[in-house]
């Protein structure tokens, strides 16, 4: 079963939505966590593969909401390039949508600085990359 850690009726459903569309992801499995909070700006939702392991060896995003705007704040697997990577980043999207946010913002680096704009993101400024969802 999904480790699901949430604190309210409104982060119940955001979990129950955010599970229906990792389980879509070819990666995901029912020992994964998901972690919803929602604050007064919106929501910070987590997902990771595994407890008691390295960051290196999970899959994982950070997303956060703030109004209209949804931040993704990282995006890591733990076994990249094999697309993996595109279909969690579409598993995240979809996160968005259904929290009826249509305006992406992260801030790349490491790896990330090839992987967003592949996925459709331009830069805004210096360093923030901006994808608006149709």
């Amino acid at each position: 079963m999904v480790s699901v850690y949430v604190r309210t009726g409104k982060e119940g459903e955001v979990a129950n939505s955010v599970i229906e569309r990792l389980r879509r992801f070819s990666q995901f499995d029912d020992s994964h966590s998901v972690l919803v909070h929602q604050n007064r700006d919106g929501f910070s939702i987590a997902y990771w593969t595994a407890e008691k392991r390295t960051i290196f060896e999970q899959t994982q995003f950070n997303i956060q909401t703030k109004g209209e705007i949804g931040y993704v704040l990282d995006i890591f697997i733990a076994q990249p390039r094999q697309g993996f990577g595109r279909e969690l980043y579409g598993c995240v999207e979809d996160i968005f949508r259904d929290l009826s946010i249509f305006k992406i913002r992260t801030t790349p680096s490491g790896q990330g600085i090839y992987f967003w704009p592949k996925m459709g993101f331009n830069p805004i400024n210096a360093v923030e990359l901006e994808k608006v969802l149709s």
